[in-house]
């Protein structure tokens, strides 16, 4: 909350300001959200030890399993913007336009629900040696924190070994499940084992339902001459 704050002593423009209240309200709802949601979690930890003597239910153990793996999920979303801002502020004071590359630290992308989404991205091994390198992904967030839905993402090829001084560009296979709420902005990050600079950012916007192709309305019968009795032929005129 300080460093917003401190933002906010030197944030002169009124709709940046107002952007400002607005983030410091929800961060304060949020906190007293986490504050209870923490003591409740804590409470049924300690009644299920002192009932059972041998640590967590299932139950809680699965909770508390979401509980970690979407708070690391926020640690690594925050680290990678905050590493973005770093470098665009570095970038602009050298005068530099920020262009990003294919693996940039964010892959947006935008898709309905029910659709497959494909999108590359490139690792760079700056090293001598080779590496072996196989991708991750964590589950997805919701932008607003309400939701987390585990990732069904694949990757093309799933594991790669890279020369030194070489890259190799992997392809995200990403389905839109029905677990994603059209309308909404989800975050997910994708990191590597065995090459610990890879972080980036997946950044989906659900549209709405992917509609089935409609076939075309069959053309209209074109009209012929009746089955029934066939035309006269007209008399010749005397």
């Amino acid at each position: 909350m300080g460093a917003l704050e401190n933002l906010g002593a030197v944030i002169a423009d009124p709709d940046l300001r107002g952007l400002l209240r607005s983030v410091i309200t929800r961060k304060i709802n949020s906190d007293l959200k986490t504050i209870q949601a923490h003591a409740e979690l804590s409470r049924r930890l300690s009644a299920s030890r002192r009932m059972n003597g041998n640590g967590e239910t299932e139950t809680l153990k699965r909770i508390v399993k979401d509980h970690l793996e979407y708070y690391g999920t926020l640690v690594d979303l925050s680290l990678s913007f905050h590493q973005r801002l770093l470098d665009m502020l570095a970038e602009t004071s050298r005068g530099k336009a920020v262009e990003p590359a294919i693996n940039g630290l964010t892959l947006a992308m935008s898709a309905p629900r029910g659709a497959t989404v494909r999108a590359p991205f490139k690792i760079a091994n700056n090293r001598t040696e080779p590496i072996q390198v196989t991708c991750r992904s964590s589950p997805f967030i919701r932008e607003d924190g309400s939701q987390m839905i585990a990732s069904q993402i694949a990757f093309l090829p799933p594991s790669a070994e890279i020369a030194g001084g070489s890259e190799e560009v992997f392809e995200i296979i990403l389905p839109v499940g029905n677990d994603f709420a059209p309308g909404n902005t989800y975050l997910a990050t994708i990191s590597t084992e065995g090459f610990e600079a890879v972080d980036i950012v997946i950044r989906l916007a659900v549209e709405g339902d992917a509609r089935e192709t409609v076939p075309p309305a069959p053309p209209e019968p074109k009209s012929t001459p009746s089955q029934g009795r066939k035309p006269r032929k007209p008399r010749p005129t005397p």
